[in-house]
């Protein structure tokens, strides 16, 4: 039976606790507890603390929960404490502000501040205590509260201001995606949504634009992420979101693992986001700074164009190539550095150095990348893949290190140098081989997109 208890201003006492079999029904006007008030609960059996101090219309206990109705203003609040278990709540107006700590020995504690709205909230316990950020001390008994973003596993999160949070929906095909949403992404407390939705059921226009006429969507589903205000509105974000999906092996039958995309659907077309593979887990990385349908989509590896690495021919003189220009600006350049040291030993001769026509030495802006590029694997001479194709296009924007800049898919020994070249330039051992300490200079390079 529901337990109706209602406080009135002045009446209550300072020992006063509420317990099973109390039974009551009291009008009242706003009501501050003047000292902590213990609520025990049926189901689950545990108690909640209502901290002196603060101020309600009503408390209406259930057997599994409270609700919580709250006078309107900025100076009125309400401070719950629960030390066997974690709070969730719901109901609320957009004006509401909700701030949660977890003490290092597992006691929450939430505070609900009323804004120019009157609040009624439901206050439900979930099944287990609340974790403490990791890496905060060992305070013990007595140690500080630390607040921490809400996190949940349900698909569905109101996330916090100040302090952002997170929730992660487990799908039945075993795939899963994660959002993440930083502290101070949103304007206000927001609501964040994610489904699964199959291709059969999508908008046909998002399955008949893919990316590409040879690209699969992965998994036959693509996945909605919706972002509103508590009341349901629209609502933007201010900073960028990652999102991370998981995969099954068999989900990626038959595809190269390394042309896996997270894409975003813009209203007319897929966009693709910059990814980080993580294969070893069966994990995408992404960030977007829009929410809407996303869907991740491959090539087979037959589909991933790749041809033999061929010893560089000398070009004809009538069709000059990129390839053969960025060799010559090279070669040039190291002739003028030489020049200038010669200079250097005339002038300690006491002789008059060569003239170098003006703005000669100015270095060449090295070519932009349209996007990111991120390598999680090692590579090595003999390797034919996307992966070594992406190897190349980065040096290729170094003349000094790869001048040939073939871009063909094979690791060859034009490859070969000029890995060799690039960990000689920055003091890794230059040994051909793509290993951990290449690939982390690698992506510290060109891992962001070039502005």
């Amino acid at each position: 039976m529901q337990r109706y208890i209602l406080f009135k201003l002045k009446v209550l006492l300072a020992s006063l606790s509420f317990g099973f079999g109390l039974v009551g029904l009291v009008l009242a006007q706003d009501t501050t507890f003047n000292s902590d008030v213990t609520i025990d609960l049926d189901n689950p059996n545990i108690n909640i603390i209502i901290k002196s101090g603060s101020v309600a219309t009503s408390v209406v206990v259930n057997p599994g929960s409270i609700v919580l109705t709250l006078p309107p203003g900025g100076n009125n609040q309400i401070t719950l404490e629960s030390p066997s278990r974690e709070l969730t709540f719901s109901g609320q107006t957009a004006t509401l502000s909700e701030t949660h700590s977890c003490s290092q020995n597992n006691v929450f504690t939430i505070t609900f501040v009323p804004g120019a709205n009157p609040e009624t909230i439901t206050v439900t316990p979930t099944n287990s205590p609340c974790q403490p950020p990791s890496g905060t001390g060992g305070g013990g008994e007595g140690a500080p509260p630390v607040s921490t973003p809400p996190s949940t596993t349900t698909g569905q999160v109101i996330t916090s201001a100040s302090l952002g949070g997170s929730t992660t929906a487990f799908f039945p095909d075993g795939s899963s995606l994660k959002v993440d949403v930083p502290p101070n992404a949103t304007s206000q407390n927001a609501k964040v949504t994610v489904y699964q939705v199959k291709s059969s059921l999508a908008p046909a226009v998002q399955i008949a634009s893919k990316p590409a006429s040879k690209a699969k969507l992965v998994g036959d589903k693509v996945y909605n992420i919706t972002i509103t205000t508590i009341a349901g509105s629209p609502i933007s974000l201010n900073k960028a979101v990652t999102i991370v999906i998981t995969y099954t092996d068999s989900q990626i039958a038959g595809l190269d693992e390394d042309t896996l995309k997270i894409y975003r659907w813009t209203g007319t077309a897929w966009e693709v986001l910059a990814t980080v593979v993580d294969k070893v887990n069966n994990k995408l990385t992404a960030t977007t700074s829009a929410f809407s349908t996303f869907a991740v989509f491959g090539y087979s590896p037959s589909q991933v164009q790749v041809t033999p690495e061929v010893s560089p021919r000398v070009p004809e003189i009538h069709k000059p190539s990129i390839q053969l220009k960025a060799q010559l600006l090279a070669q040039i350049q190291k002739l003028l550095q030489q020049i200038l040291t010669l200079n250097q030993k005339i002038v300690a001769l006491g002789g008059k150095p060569v003239e170098i026509p003006p703005g000669l030495l100015r270095p060449k802006p090295t070519p932009s990348l349209a996007k990111a590029y991120v390598f999680n694997r090692d590579l090595k001479f003999g390797l034919r893949s996307a992966s070594v194709r992406d190897l190349q296009t980065v040096l290729s924007t170094m003349p000094d290190i790869y001048p040939e800049g073939q871009i063909t898919g094979y690791f060859g020994p034009l490859t070969l140098a000029a890995v060799k070249r690039f960990q000689t330039k920055y003091g890794i051992p230059a040994t051909g081989f793509v290993g951990p300490l290449t690939r982390a200079k690698l992506n510290q390079l060109f891992g962001q997109i070039s502005q």
